[in-house]
C-alpha cells in the first residue's frame, strides 16, 4: 500500500542521503521582518554538508497495483533512491516480512480517494496479516475511517490525531506481538 512511494522517499531521503527535511523548499518565515537570513544559510549549508551518497538500505515497499510501483519507480529515481529502497508489485494481505523486524508506515485505502468494495474484510484481513505474519514489527497507519481502529482487529499503543488535507485522520501505532496479548481466562 505505498502509492507513489511518498513515505519510502521521505525515508529514504532521511537515512540514505541525510536529506534534512524541507532542505529544497522555501518557508514562509523567510519573509517574517525579524528572519535571520545569515543564520538560516548557515543552518542549511551545515545541512548539505551532511549528506551522504547514497547505498542500498532496509526500506522495502509494495503495492498491488503495477501503476502505483511504476510511479513510486519513477518518483524515488528523480530523488536518486531508486538504488536505495527496493519496491515490488504485490499485495499486502500476501506479503512476508522481509526482515524479522521493522516498521511499517502505511495510509491504506480509508474510502474517500481509494476503496475496496468491502472496507471492514479488508480492514480485518491486514489486522490478521498484521498479527500472523509480523510479529516484532511496529505498524503505524493513517486513517479517516472512524471504523478503522475497531475492524483492524489489533490494539493501538498510540492514537495522534492529525489531518491529511482536509481530512481528519489519526496516525495508529500498533505494537505486534507473537501469540495475543489477552490475559488468561478472557
Amino acid at each position: 500500500m505505498m502509492g507513489g512511494g511518498t513515505i519510502l522517499l521521505e525515508a529514504g531521503l532521511i537515512a540514505a542521503l541525510n536529506i534534512a527535511p524541507g532542505l529544497r523548499r522555501h518557508f514562509a518565515f523567510e519573509h517574517f521582518k525579524n528572519f535571520d537570513r545569515i543564520e538560516w544559510q548557515r543552518l542549511r549549508k551545515d545541512a548539505e554538508g551532511a549528506r551522504r551518497d547514497p547505498e542500498p538500505l532496509p526500506i522495502f515497499g509494495s503495492d498491488i497495483d503495477p501503476l502505483m510501483v511504476r510511479a513510486a519507480g519513477l518518483n524515488l529515481k528523480a530523488a536518486g533512491l531508486l538504488d536505495c529502497v527496493r519496491i515490488m508489485e504485490a499485495d499486502f494481505l500476501n506479503v512476508n516480512p522481509p526482515t524479522p523486524g521493522g516498521i511499517i508506515v502505511t495510509n491504506p485505502p480509508y474510502g474517500v480517494r481509494l476503496s475496496t468494495d468491502d472496507m471492514p474484510t479488508f480492514y480485518r484481513e491486514i489486522g490478521d496479516n498484521l498479527k500472523q505474519h509480523f510479529p516484532g514489527w511496529t505498524a503505524f497507519m493513517i486513517s479517516a475511517d472512524p471504523e478503522f481502529p475497531k475492524l483492524i482487529g489489533l490494539s493501538s499503543n498510540r492514537r495522534t490525531p492529525l489531518f491529511n488535507g482536509p481530512l481528519e485522520c489519526r496516525f495508529f501505532e500498533y505494537r505486534l506481538v507473537a501469540g495475543g496479548n489477552r490475559k488468561p481466562g478472557k
